[in-house]
């Protein structure tokens, strides 16, 4: 019934759309307190939770366009997805 009243609306040439914010579903990433670049914080979660995993001084900050990401002693600068991509297979993903 839900899929059929849908359908008919979106021939109708109108969409619903879910007005909650993206924070609201997912509220582990209010743990790292970042109000700017959320957009890509949201899009990197599924990284940042692996990361956050494997490293207990894991920490992030929001820095310009994209985040500062600490761990082991490192400083990294992560503007995009697939950066964050990129660190989580180099320090999670170890394939021997």
């Amino acid at each position: 019934m839900k899929k059929a009243l849908y359908k008919l609306i979106n021939k109708l040439g109108y969409r619903i759309e879910k007005k909650r914010p993206k924070e609201y579903f997912f509220p582990e990433l209010k743990k790292y307190n970042i109000t700017e670049n959320f957009e890509l914080l949201f899009n990197a979660k599924v990284f940042v939770k692996s990361l956050d995993k494997s490293y207990n001084n894991f920490a992030l900050q929001s820095h310009k366009d994209g985040f500062l990401v600490s761990f082991l002693d490192f400083n990294i600068y992560v503007e995009s997805v697939e950066e964050f991509l990129i660190l989580e297979e180099v320090f999670c993903n170890q394939r021997l």
